[in-house]
């Protein structure tokens, strides 16, 4: 072979080697920068999360410290002892029950005013009102209270029924002490919230009632909105879906997303699409 055509085969293999390498380099740079942004919105993610699980304990813990008041206390033991002296307890409350589904969902009836307009009652709206005009929304849409027999006995509003007791919020709270409800619209306060329910013990640590708090989203919606995207990524938006994949908010312009749109088809939810539990999403 002539010195000239084994300089050419030389010189196209080392092209070709420079253009493997090259290859291989832009690769792992690629899989490189596929992980590092990964890893980041994955941080991004968990600060979010972080921050949302931390502001809704606060709002738990203030109400709990709320069911030890003496005067809530007082009213709720007040109100047991009355229906202990009741003949039949729970025909009482059915009776009650069904009047009050039955009444136009505008009507206060005389039974209804009593309960949203005592002392306690009032207490409650006054406590949350000091939140609506400190942050310019319903931070809660309603908070009442009911007794050990699962019936009202204050209350910031018209709920959409008096018997209580037979919801999973009511039961789960008296059992375990505290249940948090996935988001959803309420029907009694009209905004979409996440229920939390809590047991309300005595002194003795007796249980006498449970408390809902009705915590609107905007509150969640208000901290993913108050965190800056990286920005080399300007386009980067949020989206918070409840455990069943349904979106609840999402943080592209309006008009955009479906509030409980489904969204349980995408890749993030179908674990099996990932091998080794390896990979990346958009």
């Amino acid at each position: 072979m002539k010195i000239g055509q084994k300089l050419i085969l030389i010189f196209l293999l080392i092209s070709a080697l420079v253009w493997i390498s090259g290859l291989i380099s832009v690769n792992l740079s690629r899989k490189s920068l596929e992980r590092y942004i990964g890893e980041s919105y994955i941080s991004l993610a968990v600060e979010v999360l972080d921050k949302i699980d931390r502001h809704i304990y606060n709002r738990i813990e203030e109400f709990q410290i709320y069911c030890s008041d003496k005067l809530l206390q007082e009213g709720i033991l007040a109100s047991n002892q009355e229906f202990e002296k009741l003949d039949d307890i729970e025909a009482y409350i059915t009776k009650q029950d069904q009047e009050w589904v039955s009444a136009p969902r505008e009507l206060l009836t005389p039974f209804m005013q009593q309960l949203i307009n005592n002392s306690m009652s009032f207490e409650l709206k006054k406590k949350l009102g000091f939140y609506k005009k400190r942050y310019g929304y319903e931070v809660y849409g309603e908070v009442f209270a009911t007794n050990k027999y699962g019936a009202n006995v204050f209350q910031t509003g018209k709920t959409s029924d008096y018997r209580q007791n037979d919801e999973k919020w009511w039961q789960e709270a008296q059992k375990n002490g505290l249940y948090i409800e996935d988001v959803s619209y309420d029907d009694s306060s009209g905004v979409y919230s996440t229920a939390i329910g809590l047991r309300i013990d005595d002194e003795d640590g007796d249980f006498i009632g449970v408390m809902k708090v009705v915590l609107n989203i905007e509150e969640l919606i208000n901290i993913i909105n108050s965190i800056k995207p990286n920005k080399q990524y300007p386009g980067t938006y949020f989206k918070l879906v409840n455990k069943d994949g349904k979106l609840l908010y999402s943080s592209k312009k309006k008009g955009e997303s479906k509030l409980f749109k489904e969204l349980s088809d995408i890749d993030f939810f179908i674990f099996n699409r990932m091998e080794n539990q390896e990979g990346f999403f958009t």
